[in-house]
């Protein structure tokens, strides 16, 4: 297989002159010029040429996950091990397990693949490198990405690249990792793991949403929060990843790094909620549990894998808890992937006692509502904060809207004592034509002004004890303006990296803010739900033309770009700024200019004739300095890039 398979399924390959004018989204143009080309990847074992390829924006309208562990300490149902971990793979029941998974109503999967000494599929790489005992006969990968997809399910690969403890005394030998010190080069341990992801791109990448990386990622990184030893570049495996599945979502369990931009909050236990460890370990009192941005992924089973029998599994939360606690989050979710539920089947598709029941009653509860929660994003209407606790939700309730924002899913979460429940206006400004509920169909007297809506229930119906869910009907005239951009994959020349050694990058401005539907901006240093600092350039002594860039996936028509500064005036503000079209990320063709004012904080309108192009970017080559006379450095800042 030649470079560039997977990318073609896309509709376009990306060429390496492309890459390198685009730059990686987190590191130099530089950088990405000099990295070595990754060996080519080996022909997949099974593919499915069918499927259709998978998007970076799907992710955000997904909300009922599943997170499934298959690692190297897996045992059967009753609690023994496989003698090799190719018996184990060998053993799978795909159809079985995709069928239940369907079954329960999970509308994505994160499923990990790499994990210490253990891959689930073949690997001419590992081959290369000495190390094919560590791959599988066995495509479970492969397979499972098809099972899944046939059955309307998406897929996050998810991987551990950096767990030495896990390797034997010959794999560190090879790979160069005996000893992990400040003084060790890490040179053989970056090729490796450059060639073995730039296999997993190739092969799969344009069939799966995401690759998950989990948190060792970030403590052994140059870039984590306690300067440790670096052993990984991380630019350079960002690049070697998007530069073969540039429509890939790149996740890691701790804050954003150069490498990943989405965050996945980990709960293993209750008491991993924020704020951290200051609930009980085993307080799974879901009304005490917080609303997030990111993705969540909660442990419900005794451990992340099947490591034991089933008689020893626990069920952490009923039913019930799982379902209030994800309607919860899908409301509050902005960044997608609402609740992600980890507990994963035997390889005969049964699971650890009670796990199944608790999953069946959950289940049950999201059928006659699924239409609220799958294929949805946060309201616009009614935005959450983060951290904001289940018991205490301001007025009750958590909102969702269709993709299309005809709709508007009001979730009764806590309900009012009467038959009345009354909220502040939309925050968007819409203007709805009638409710009903969504179960049953029975008629919602609404009542709007300029001030409140009011939505009163007949006097056959009640509010249910789990959640009432309200569909309104949203009036044509008062729909917000659809952003072309709204999720679409963004690059920029650089990004913001704080400064403070404490503070992880990236966690407050991050590309993915730049187009998230988000206008306003948070000037309080916490970043909590809707609104957020959006894009920043990396802090610079001298000022550096800077970009940043929305990719369609294919050409699309516009007539005006609109970005939206930071309110606080002045930081981060550029004094000129070019709009520029292209069809191919390298030649670029200027359609408006213009200059700011300093402290001009209003949305910047640039209107043009009708337009059509793959690539928009906002080109700034002169900026004034980050107005913080502690600092006098240079960057450029937007909120929100926003194309009609």
């Amino acid at each position: 297989m030649e470079w560039g398979t997977t990318i073609k399924a896309r509709g376009k390959r990306w060429s390496t002159a492309a890459i390198i004018g685009l730059a990686s989204s987190f590191g130099s143009i530089t950088a990405a010029a000099e990295t070595p080309a990754p060996a080519p990847a080996a022909e997949p074992a099974a593919t499915s040429a069918t499927i259709e390829a998978k998007h970076y924006r799907d992710i955000f309208s997904r909300r009922l996950g599943l997170f499934i562990h298959w690692n190297e300490k897996m045992t059967d149902y009753e609690g023994k091990r496989s003698p090799n971990k190719a018996a184990y793979y060998a053993a799978i029941d795909i159809e079985k397990i995709a069928d239940d998974i369907a079954a329960l109503g999970f509308d994505y999967v994160i499923l990990t693949n790499y994990h210490g000494m253990a891959i689930m599929h073949p690997s001419e790489v590992l081959n290369k490198w000495g190390l094919g005992h560590m791959a599988a006969p066995r495509d479970v990968i492969g397979e499972m990405i098809d099972a899944l997809d046939k059955r309307g399910i998406d897929m996050v690969m998810f991987t551990h690249p950096l767990l030495p403890s896990l390797f034997t005394p010959e794999a560190k030998k090879i790979l160069g990792i005996e000893v992990i010190n400040e003084n060790t080069n890490y040179s053989k341990w970056n090729d490796f793991t450059n060639e073995l992801f730039a296999e997993f791109a190739e092969r799969y990448g344009s069939r799966i949403i995401g690759l998950g990386f989990d948190s060792t990622l970030g403590t052994m990184s140059k870039t984590s929060v306690n300067e440790s030893p670096g052993i990984l570049d991380l630019p350079r495996l960002r690049e070697t990843i998007t530069s073969r599945a540039p429509n890939l979502g790149l996740y890691g369990l701790l804050n954003p790094t150069e490498l990943t931009e989405f965050k996945v909050k980990e709960v293993w236990r209750a008491h991993w909620h924020e704020p951290w460890k200051k609930l009980p370990e085993n307080d799974y009192n879901v009304e005490n549990w917080p609303s997030y941005r990111e993705m969540t992924a909660v442990v419900q089973g005794l451990h992340w894998a099947p490591i034991s029998g089933h008689d020893r599994g626990i069920a952490r939360l009923t039913g019930e808890q799982m379902f209030r606690y994800s309607v919860f989050l899908a409301g509050t979710t902005v960044e997608g992937g609402g609740a992600c539920w980890a507990a994963s089947p035997y390889a005969d598709g049964r699971w650890e006692k009670g796990v199944r029941e608790a999953f069946q009653v959950w289940a049950d509860l999201v059928k006659p509502v699924r239409e609220s929660l799958s294929n949805v994003y946060c309201s616009s209407s009614y935005p959450v904060q983060s951290l904001l606790r289940l018991k205490s939700l301001p007025n009750g309730i958590v909102a969702t809207r269709s993709t299309d924002d005809r709709k508007e899913y009001i979730h009764v979460l806590n309900p009012p004592a009467g038959k009345t429940l009354t909220l502040p206006a939309p925050a968007d400004g819409k203007q709805f034509l009638n409710a009903k509920l969504l179960v049953g169909g029975a008629p919602v007297t609404l009542a709007q002004s300029p001030e409140s809506l009011s939505l009163t229930l007949t006097d056959n119906s009640h509010w249910h004890s789990h959640n009432t869910v309200i569909v309104l009907e949203t009036a044509p005239q008062t729909l917000p303006r659809k952003s072309l951009t709204l999720h679409c994959q963004t690059l920029c020349s650089s990004a913001f990296s704080n400064m403070k050694k404490w503070a992880s990058p990236r966690a407050y401005f991050n590309r993915r803010f730049i187009n998230d539907g988000q206008s306003q901006a948070w000037d309080d240093g916490q970043i909590k739900g809707w609104g957020n600092k959006g894009w920043s350039s990396q802090a610079k002594i001298q000022p550096e033309e800077e970009w940043i860039a929305i990719d369609f996936e294919t050409p699309s028509t516009f007539t005006e770009v609109v970005l939206h500064p930071r309110q606080d005036a002045g930081y981060g503000q550029p004094t000129k700024v070019i709009i520029e079209v292209s069809n191919d990320g390298t030649s670029w063709t200027e359609i408006e200019s213009r200059h700011i004012t300093l402290g001009d904080t209003k949305p910047q309108h640039f209107k043009c004739k009708p337009q059509t192009s793959r690539y928009v970017r906002a080109r700034t080559p002169e900026y004034h300095a980050y107005c913080d006379k502690n600092t006098g450095m240079y960057l450029v800042q937007w909120v929100e890039m926003a194309i009609y």
